[in-house]
């Protein structure tokens, strides 16, 4: 059964789940089964490969959400870059606090339109240090997507000095699952 887009998924043993028009719903990626339900067709692949899901759902994502330890989720802007995520925090810039010094946090998307959850998983949480080769890779990626920068010529200085900018991997575990 063909579908026009894929709404929901699940990464075999990762435990990765995610529900979104994300990814084309063809053979190929995985093993398929497909219903109709109303108008909607809902299918669910399995074995999908993290690789190939979460970029798919975090270049979706304008905001992503961080859960550390028991706290509430925060919201925060990022950028997508080499399947990692990167956050830029600290100083004049988004506040998460705790991100840091984490080792480990949750990333939660969620749809634009809906705002239902549509993937969670673990991150391994490390910093980047400023001015070295990742840095200079990454930083202007995050100015180009920063938005409403008053200060364009000179941020990249200001950030290098005040801000920290958290790498965020791919690390999920069997006692760790993602769940949607």
């Amino acid at each position: 059964m063909e579908t026009n887009s894929l709404l929901c998924v699940r990464v075999g043993e990762e435990g990765l789940w995610c529900r979104e028009q994300i990814l084309p719903c063809a053979g190929g990626l995985g093993s398929r089964e497909a219903a109709q339900l109303d108008d909607v067709t809902l299918c669910v692949m399995e074995h999908i490969p993290a690789s190939i899901l979460l970029p798919a759902v975090m270049k979706k994502a304008g905001l992503i959400w961080l859960q550390l330890d028991d706290r509430s989720p925060i919201g925060a802007w990022h950028v997508w870059h080499g399947d990692v995520c990167y956050v830029l925090h600290g100083g004049n810039e988004q506040r998460v606090p705790g991100l840091a010094e984490a080792a480990r946090c949750r990333v939660i998307t969620r749809s634009a339109s809906t705002r239902a959850r549509t993937a969670e998983w673990a991150a391994a949480v490390t910093t980047v240090a400023p001015n070295s080769r990742e840095w200079t890779e990454v930083a202007p990626l995050l100015l180009a997507n920063r938005l409403n920068l008053t200060d364009h010529d000179t941020a990249l200085e200001r950030w290098a000095a005040e801000c920290t900018v958290s790498r965020l991997e791919l690390a999920l575990t069997p006692e760790d699952p993602a769940i949607l």
